[in-house]
């Protein structure tokens, strides 16, 4: 489709060629497939832009209208700082003030700012000289400018020009945080040079709040200080100097008791934890679960944490038990940290009063895990064999699988305590949107690992299926017809008959066709608002919040932390995939298999809310991917016990205290088709790839080790399995899966490794719901992932088996890993060979 007046504004050819457009008829407010209207897209670099904003204006153009994403046209005008224009806006009606933005639905304009931009203070002063007190709150859970300019990692001249215009450093919101509380929210813990710059601008920060006035020692309602953060965060023995000379309390303790010596005994905090040591900090220091700083220590696995703890402490501390009556030797043995058993039973020996040294527990052996680094030409020239692990008697797979730490979730009370409370604080959030949004009314429900039971290590990770109810009402049965496999469009009920103001008319385009990335960015916005209400965390002392809600490809993500007996400390991650049900559509091109049973049939697919491609995108289509979830965890639940431990064992071996990282070369070849995608696309489902391909050479970073879930993705797992399951259910495979005994734990495990093997010799791993996708398939760069996740638009969603974990999608793709894929499952092939 042809759209010559948008054409006339974006090539900017001049006044008189948009008003001999506007006299042809043209309309001011017709969309283009962006869902842009002429007013979106003037080039508001030109000063004169103004007078473009004036001749629309006088033909009859919305200057309320929302694009694809959801802007106004003066956000457009706000965000290159063009005075001239928003001037323009403000004469002709488009009023700034507080009560005129509740009524016109422009209330949000203060809270869209893009504080993180080079050029903020100019769009701030713009605001300030057309009379808006930048010192309002954004919501009524009390967050101001400051709180977002901290929170999205502005410059320090934007926060200093946020200070100067008389926001208050000392504002707190809901959650009794103030604007530096928000640094808990920017994870600057990586040791790269990244976050080294991200340490220097927070640390800047922090002196600057504190020289205008911040209360150093101010908790929010979780009791957490400054000083807390830059202890387990930022680590830089400077500023924490400056934090006492300026009277930083080093004992504070949180809600749950834990003090910045707790903190300290994280990974690569050896400096802070001396300096607070020789600061006065109290060794001996409890948290509300009688946990003592070794028993961090043993937690975070430090041997060097350990060490200089046990140098600066009496003996009867190392003895102490916490509530549990565990001490810290006790739960290095529950988690079969070896390193840390032998330096607490060295200690003990050395005290001469009569101890002696245990056996080895009956657990999986676990040392330091980041110490085991092969290269990727070592790695080529080594046999699959050479990596089993029956070269030491307790490294069994059996052993591996049992074990608290990369085997199946414990279930102890403590996990199930972990569930119950980040389940009851999601549907508490999912009551706050559904009374404040209720065309976002969602039900959330567990998904994922947890759900099927095959959840490996610590309660760490959460994904909740949220259905969109009163949304999934407005919308026809998925078409699948113009869309690529596994996908499918959404359009509204054709006998709604919905008027032009109606609430979700700003998610559809002009044919009534669903586009996401609007509501993705509005569902997230509603989440947090919901996250920072006070009434969600009473009653759950244990966990607090320590991100804010980040938009993903697919889904919404939060970090959580929980502080119990077992798991000190824990980083909890939560995903929440907005979703559309259609309990009575079953796709006409799945798979004919017994395990898709008719009954398994009637419960229906979901539709999951996702960003998509600028392919699709300029051609008008919108495209969602079909989401098998709950019949896959029906498919996995109706499997016997022993094909459970084989998959969760398949899992559990790619975890890096088992199988190694890779350091790949400066330089590899990888073997890439010449042939186009459409080309492939048009391919048999069935034949082989006759095209052929080309040697080209990947640069790759000399220190960027990949592990082997990184590129062995879970749902290449499941893939696997399902696909072996149903060749075993039609007697193509020798594999019974009605045979129980202890050894087929192993064979399963051995089959699914054998089998993706193979399917990376042919270059292709079948979706087992649409045998014509190729899971292997992938033509995303870092760039275009870059903008996908940090650029608000829609682009083409992501490969199936990166779908279900979007860090895990973005990561591997910066690290273009693919061809790690075969030296990993020679790796993993060769210790799930291992003794049982």
């Amino acid at each position: 489709m042809e759209f010559p007046l948008h054409s006339e504004v974006i090539l900017n050819t001049g006044l008189e060629a948009v008003e001999n457009c506007l006299k042809a008829g043209e309309d001011p407010n017709k969309r283009d497939d962006y869902g842009s209207a002429p007013l979106h897209c003037i080039n508001f670099y030109d000063d004169e832009a103004y007078r473009m904003v004036q001749l629309l204006l006088n033909y009859g153009a919305d200057m309320f209208s929302r694009d694809g994403l959801g802007r106004l046209p003066f956000q457009h005008a706000l965000e290159h700082a063009n005075k001239k224009a928003c001037q323009t806006f403000v004469d002709r009606g488009f009023s700034l003030q507080k009560p005129d933005r509740m009524r016109n639905g422009t209330y949000e304009l203060l809270h869209s700012l893009e504080l993180f931009q080079s050029d903020a203070v100019e769009v701030l002063q713009v605001l300030v000289d057309l009379g808006v007190d930048l010192s309002a709150t954004l919501s009524s859970t009390g967050e101001t400018l400051l709180h977002k300019a901290v929170e999205t990692g502005a410059s320090l001249e934007t926060v200093q020009f946020l200070i100067s215009t008389g926001i208050s450093v000392n504002s707190s919101n809901s959650l009794g945080m103030t604007p530096l509380h928000m640094l808990r929210y920017l994870d600057c813990s990586n040791p790269t040079d990244k976050y080294d710059e991200e340490k220097s601008r927070h640390s800047k920060l922090v002196k600057l709040f504190v020289m205008e006035g911040h209360k150093i020692n101010s908790q929010d309602i979780f009791g957490r200080a400054l000083v807390h953060y830059v202890i387990s965060e930022m680590r830089q023995s400077s500023l924490l100097q400056f934090l006492v000379r300026h009277g930083a309390d080093l004992g504070i303790k949180d809600r749950n008791g834990v003090t910045p010596l707790h903190l300290a005994c994280s990974w690569d905090n050896t400096a802070n934890l001396r300096e607070l040591i020789g600061n006065g900090c109290v060794v001996d220091i409890e948290d509300k679960n009688g946990a003592t700083v070794l028993h961090y220590a043993v937690f975070y696995n430090n041997a060097i944490a350990l060490k200089c703890l046990l140098s600066r402490c009496e003996s009867c501390l190392v003895s102490k038990p916490d509530n549990s009556g565990k001490t810290p030797i006790h739960w290095a043995r529950y988690f079969g940290y070896v390193q840390l058993i032998d330096i607490l039973e060295d200690y003990f020996l050395c005290l001469d009063n009569g101890f002696q040294r245990g056996e080895l527990p009956d657990l999986f052996p676990l040392k330091d895990e980041f110490n085991d680094i092969k290269k990727q030409e070592d790695v080529e020239k080594m046999q699959s064999k050479d990596f089993s692990l029956n070269g030491h008697p307790n490294r069994t797979l059996k052993k591996l699988l049992t074990s608290p730490v990369i085997g199946r979730l414990q279930v102890i009370p403590e996990s199930q305590e972990i569930k119950f409370a980040v389940n009851k604080v999601i549907q508490q959030v999912a009551g706050i949107v559904s009374k404040a949004y209720p065309l976002f009314t969602f039900v959330p429900e567990i998904s994922g690992s947890v759900s099927e039971g095959t959840k490996c290590g610590f309660p760490d990770e959460f994904d909740f299926l949220c259905t969109m109810v009163k949304l999934g009402k407005h919308f026809q049965e998925p078409n699948m017809e113009s869309s690529p496999p596994m996908f499918c469009q959404l359009q509204l009920k054709p006998d709604l008959r919905l008027s032009a103001s109606h609430e979700i008319m700003q998610y559809v385009d002009e044919n009534n066709s669903l586009r996401s990335a609007k509501l993705i960015n509005d569902f997230s916005g509603h989440l947090n608002h919901a996250f920072f209400e006070e009434e969600i965390w009473n009653g759950l002392p244990s966990l607090a919040p320590v991100s804010v809600c980040v938009m993903g490809a697919n889904a919404t993500k939060i970090t959580l932390k929980w502080s119990g007996q077992v798991y000190r400390d824990l980083l909890i991650s939560v995903d929440l995939v907005p979703a559309v049900h259609f309990p009575l559509f079953w796709p006409p091109n799945i798979c004919e298999t017994p395990l898709l049973h008719p009954k398994l049939k009637e419960k229906g697919v979901h539709v999951v809310m996702a960003l998509h491609g600028e392919c699709f995108f300029k051609h008008g289509e919108k495209h969602f991917r079909l989401s098998f979830s709950t019949a896959e965890t029906a498919i996995f639940q109706a499997l016997p016990e022993h094909v459970h431990s084989s998959y969760i064992l398949a899992k559990a071996v790619r975890s890096t205290y088992v199988c190694s990282k890779i350091a790949p070369g400066i330089q590899t070849t990888q073997e890439l088709p010449s042939s186009s995608d459409e080309e492939r696309n048009n391919e048999s489902d069935t034949e082989q790839s006759s095209h052929k391909e080309t040697e080209v050479a990947v640069n790759l970073p000399e220190d960027n080790n990949v592990w082997a879930d990184k590129v062995i993705s879970s749902y290449f797992l499941k893939n696997a399995l399902y696909l072996l399951v149903d060749k075993s259910c039609q007697k193509e495979i020798d594999l019974d899966i009605q045979n129980t005994s202890e050894d087929q734990v192993i064979a399963w495990g051995e089959a699914i490794y054998d089998f993706l093997d193979d399917c990376l010799q042919q270059g292709n791993l079948p979706s087992f719901f649409m045998p014509n996708l190729n899971l292997l398939e992938k033509n995303y760069d870092s760039e275009q992932h870059e903008r996908v996740f940090y650029g608000g638009l829609e682009f083409h969603p992501m490969d199936e088996d990166l779908m279900q974990d979007l860090d895990d999608a973005l990561e591997g793709t910066r690290e273009d890993v693919e061809h790690l894929r075969k030296p990993f499952i020679k790796m993993l092939k060769g210790i799930i060979h291992s003794s049982w």
